[in-house]
């Protein structure tokens, strides 16, 4: 498999049960869509971790080091 097949965007979005519901956690979680030929394989939310936590998961895919089961 080709790396340059795959990318990944990252983003952030509401928690469930955010604060508007009276929780004391945050209320949003950064999220990292895996792709491969450009499309969509999978979508990794990231509750409680950190933009750079996002950022290395974005690119151990980017650079294979995370691979498709059937790899």
């Amino acid at each position: 498999m080709s790396l340059s097949e795959r990318s990944s965007y990252i983003r952030q979005m509401p928690c469930a049960g955010n604060n508007l519901s009276g929780s004391n956690g945050p209320d949003s979680m950064w999220v990292v869509d895996l792709f491969f030929n450009g499309r969509k394989i999978e979508t990794r939310k990231l509750p409680g971790k950190s933009r750079s936590y996002a950022e290395s998961l974005a690119e151990n895919w980017d650079t294979g080091v995370i691979q498709f089961l059937t790899e």
